[in-house]
């Protein structure tokens, strides 16, 4: 295929079809770098079929053999594939970027999962309409600072599982390097039950125009602190098992909680 983006829905291919040729749809556009059983190919950099935060998310929950997860925005099905592959019973995965929703379904294809389900769509309406689908364990790995109203997606995942996995990255002004910072531009109480929230606005800006954006379909998101984070999932009767903090570039958190 020519080299640089093509316009995905209307080009003929003229070629023998390849493992390649296909990831070539979306060349330029992906993030992940491909797992090894497909071969020496080309797609992105991050090494997100080896993620070991999900490695060691798995193994915290005692294994996920024979178990139904559900995945707020799988990007790329990589965390999918390492949950299937885990032996999960079913992965339920849902998607609102139509462009991640469609490679989800090429890395479906391409390494035959059989297990995992792709749905394209919001999936905080998902969880608002489906309150009656439980799940042993919800991942949400790099979608919460994504959200408009953070909190309310954590308290619909704690509900939808037994166990909830949050990866995100939080709001630290004196961590921020002025780039960031300039990023955000308000800060917002809201009242939650007994607690009044900070939510951060954090602005897109010209970023959603990048080929390389995998965001939410608004203009803004709103970002938490690390300490209204943990106050969000405990609110919801979850049990705080672990966090991980990493302040290096823009801090994020790792949460895992379990239902007591």
């Amino acid at each position: 295929m020519a080299d640089g983006p093509t316009p995905i829905l209307d080009t003929h291919v003229n070629e023998p079809p390849t493992v390649q040729g296909t990831l070539d749809i979306f060349h330029g556009g992906w993030a992940s770098a491909m797992p090894g059983s497909l071969g020496e190919v080309q797609a992105g950099q991050s090494p997100l079929f080896e993620d070991p935060r999900i490695t060691q998310t798995i193994a915290a929950v005692g294994g996920v053999d024979g178990k139904r997860v559900l995945e707020l925005g799988p990007l790329e099905a990589a965390h999918t594939t390492m949950l299937e592959q885990a032996g999960a019973a079913s992965v339920l995965a849902i998607e609102g970027n139509t462009k991640s929703y469609l490679k989800c379904l090429v890395v479906k294809e391409l390494l035959g999962l059989q297990r995992s389900r792709f749905l394209c769509g919001d999936f905080v309406s998902w969880m608002e309409d489906n309150p009656e689908e439980h799940f042993d364990l919800v991942v949400a790995c790099g979608v919460l600072y994504h959200m408009q109203d953070p909190v309310r997606v954590i308290e619909l995942a704690a509900g939808a599982g037994d166990h909830l996995y949050i990866w995100t990255h939080y709001y630290d002004a004196s961590s921020f390097s002025e780039e960031v910072a300039a990023m955000f531009s308000e800060a917002v109480p809201v009242e939650r039950g007994e607690r009044t929230y900070t939510y951060n606005k954090h602005q897109y800006r010209d970023d959603r125009a990048a080929d390389h954006f995998w965001g939410s379909g608004h203009h803004y998101s709103v970002w938490l602190s690390h300490d209204d984070l943990l106050a969000a999932v405990r609110s919801t009767g979850l049990e705080v098992v672990d966090t991980t903090l990493h302040t290096d570039g823009v801090p994020s958190i790792e949460i895992l909680a379990s239902r007591p």
